[in-house]
């Protein structure tokens, strides 16, 4: 019964029509997979599912019931189920579509809507193989010598394996719900693995920071639900005005996404078409500057890295296409999209996107491909200056900032 509401939701609703026989095929491959790696053999022959979606569905339920008796005494049937609907998620190669088991539904609908309070300080690749691609300035994960390209082999005691990497990270988010420590086996590829155990600690709204010549630093690791940190960032830039500052620097590479950044944007925008959200059917939704700029505005560069994702790719690439700033940094991830979470009956959710994200009025596509900075900088972890945030200060040096 999950499998079938599961494949009539994505059948329904994804971002771009999907087959039938394709969803009902991956959910049996899922099953048999897992019926694989438990040691099954002489597993029946997948179904040659008709497109349309009743008669997929009901050869489904006639011939899925082969893989549950097959699991018997190996597999529960929560089991052969769960491994169907995770390849369902997976086979998507989507960042926003995944399979989310009862114990982790409700933390992920609070990252949607911008409300997770913890992080580990760390972020992990979005692809397998999990990997570490950011790791948050003065937290507990750089202090215990972690940094971005080592590979993640085991969390909290579990082997990564074949895991995607939300399946293999769906400890940490329980942990981090519950404020607990988590821990992780990394690893140098092809070098000696050591442990090293995070307590999560709460995400700040923002964080403002005077960099040399009259310059000023924000970061926020994410974008919260309500008014507080909209004002919280308006604050500090009201004070960095009153100190002097002459350049601005928005550090969104530690920035996982959360609400739509409509407000934060036009803090820097005083008006125009800022991105278009579109759904299946072709409906636009267009989300404009709402006139609440800054009298003041100042020279500004934004830092992006494989960290910067969703909300933070949307808003870099916003003020980077109205020639409104200069992004420094590397590519994003291009994890772009609107998402929707649909519970599946028992207390599991299906997480997947229903609308695309086209920047500007020209409706740039960055879904998959990112964006791409305008200075390019590696991030280099043996240097003791962070070569980044020194291209940033360089380039607000050379623009003519006047008072």
């Amino acid at each position: 019964m999950r499998v079938r509401f599961a494949v009539r939701v994505l059948y329904e609703e994804y971002v771009t029509p999907l087959d039938p026989a394709q969803l009902f095929g991956d959910a049996w491959q899922g099953a048999a997979n897992a019926l694989q790696q438990a040691g099954v053999q002489n597993l029946p022959p997948p179904p040659v599912f008709p497109h349309d979606f009743d008669a997929a569905a009901a050869l489904h339920t006639a011939a899925f019931p082969a893989l549950e008796r097959l699991a018997q005494g190996r597999l529960s049937d929560r089991q052969i189920i769960d491994a169907a609907l995770k390849q369902l998620g997976a086979r998507r190669n989507d960042c926003h579509t995944q399979y989310l088991p009862p114990d982790l539904a409700p933390q992920a609908a609070a990252n949607l809507r911008g409300q997770a309070k913890q992080l580990v300080g760390v972020q992990f690749s979005t692809q397998a193989p999990l990997r570490i691609v950011a790791v948050t300035p003065g937290s507990d994960a750089e202090r215990a010598g972690l940094r971005r390209g080592l590979l993640v082999i085991a969390v909290n005691g579990e082997p990564v394996g074949q895991q995607t990497p939300a399946q293999a990270l769906a400890s940490v988010a329980r942990h981090n719900q519950d404020g607990q420590p988590s821990s992780f086996g990394v690893a140098e590829p092809g070098g000696a693995p050591f442990d090293v155990t995070l307590t999560p600690q709460p995400i700040p709204l923002a964080m403002a920071v005077r960099e040399p010549g009259n310059l000023g630093l924000l970061r926020f690791d994410t974008f919260a639900l309500g008014d507080a940190q909209y004002q919280e960032l308006r604050q500090d830039l009201a004070r960095f005005e009153s100190e002097g500052v002459r350049g601005w620097i928005l550090d969104l590479r530690f920035n996982g996404g959360g609400q739509p950044p409509d407000k934060i944007a036009g803090l820097f925008l005083q008006s125009g078409l800022l991105w278009t959200m579109v759904t299946r059917d072709g409906a636009p939704e267009a989300h404009s500057a709402a006139g609440n700029t800054l009298p003041v505005q100042r020279p500004l560069v934004v830092l992006t890295g494989r960290g910067s994702l969703s909300s933070a790719e949307i808003l870099a690439a916003v003020l980077q296409t109205f020639g409104r700033a200069k992004v420094v940094g590397e590519q994003t991830s291009g994890c772009v999209g609107e998402a929707k979470i649909e519970g599946l009956l028992d207390g599991s959710w299906l997480e997947f996107s229903i609308a695309r994200v086209l920047i500007g009025p020209q409706q740039r596509n960055i879904a998959g491909s990112g964006v791409m900075p305008d200075v390019a900088v590696a991030p280099d972890d043996a240097a003791a200056n962070d070569p980044q945030l020194l291209a940033a200060i360089r380039l607000l040096q050379q623009e003519a900032v006047g008072p």
